[in-house]
């Protein structure tokens, strides 16, 4: 995971917040030394490629954090992207940082004489974890907040900014110790969250077990069992799950085939995706349109 450690010597000020939706996303972002850019990425999956040929891709939901010091071209081939974006004006220095970097600043403090305001540590991009909720509702606050006209707006949206730099800060922490295994806490719901995580950040690929125990450095006998035990359900069947959730969103809300919507989460054999989504719902695609269909007329 890429972080950047930014240090803000004055008040952020919100230029503009708000949620878009759009069938056609093609943008292009420039470097501007003042500004941070905080989004939610709630439908549709990017792919940003920067000047010198590089490319990310992000999938929903997660939570993006652009520092616009290099230009980058974003652009998405999902029917419908949606997203709620905070774009701040503030004086800041920037670095990028290794997650050893980020592990040993758990326990620093900027001092006064330092001549250092605030320091933030920012995740290029989170995927879904618990904490995005936290984070969208946060994001949502300050929308409202930069849209009022209340005679405290500023003050308000000055301190929602804060209190999503400091909890983005505490996650880009919590996150690296827990990549380094560094003081991990005992417990297999730690694991079980990071399994959760992998499945939301690589829902458009092929996810197995055994992906997954490689990641977190378990066998996938122990992992399966533990997720079992503590989720109250196989990995296999929420990874089966996740995937038709997004499934069910890019058929029935987008329009989207079968096909298409399977090669979006990784399933290119589409009996066995038909069979996959009878499974998960109960119906086969025909019948899921069907009841749809009877409940929006009723």
């Amino acid at each position: 995971m890429t972080y950047f450690k930014i240090i803000l010597s004055d008040l952020p000020k919100v230029a503009f917040a708000h949620t878009q939706e759009t069938d056609k996303y093609d943008m292009r972002s420039n470097p501007h030394a003042n500004i941070l850019e905080l989004t939610s990425l709630e439908e549709g999956d990017l792919t940003v490629t920067y000047e010198d040929g590089k490319k990310i891709y992000l999938s929903a939901p997660g939570f993006i954090c652009n520092i616009h010091r290099t230009t980058s071209r974003i652009t998405s081939y999902s029917p419908r992207v949606r997203h709620s974006t905070a774009v701040i004006f503030a004086t800041y220095t920037y670095e990028e940082i290794t997650t050893e970097e980020v592990c040993s600043l758990r326990h620093h403090t900027l001092l006064p004489s330092q001549g250092q305001t605030f320091m933030a540590i920012l995740p290029l991009y989170l995927p879904y974890a618990p904490e995005y909720d936290a984070l969208r509702q946060q994001l949502d606050h300050l929308i409202r907040a930069s849209n009022s006209l209340n005679p405290a707006k500023n003050l308000r949206c000055a301190s929602a900014v804060f209190t999503m730099l400091a909890e983005l800060t505490s996650i880009s922490i919590q996150t690296a110790v827990l990549s380094m295994k560094k003081d991990l806490p005992s417990g297999a719901d730690i694991y079980c969250r990071r399994a959760m995580q992998y499945v939301h950040a690589h829902i458009h690929e092929k996810i197995s077990v055994a992906n997954i125990a490689k990641e977190l450095d378990l066998s996938p006998g122990y992992l399966s069992k533990i997720f079992r035990e503590t989720v109250g359900q196989t990995l296999v069947s929420y990874i089966g799950q996740v995937k038709m959730e997004k499934v069910k969103n890019l058929v029935f809300a987008h329009n989207n085939s079968l096909k298409d919507a399977g090669a979006q989460v990784g399933i290119t054999d589409q009996n066995y995706l038909s069979r996959l989504f009878k499974q998960h719902t109960g119906l086969t695609v025909q019948e899921y349109k069907a009841m749809r269909a009877n409940m929006k007329d009723a």
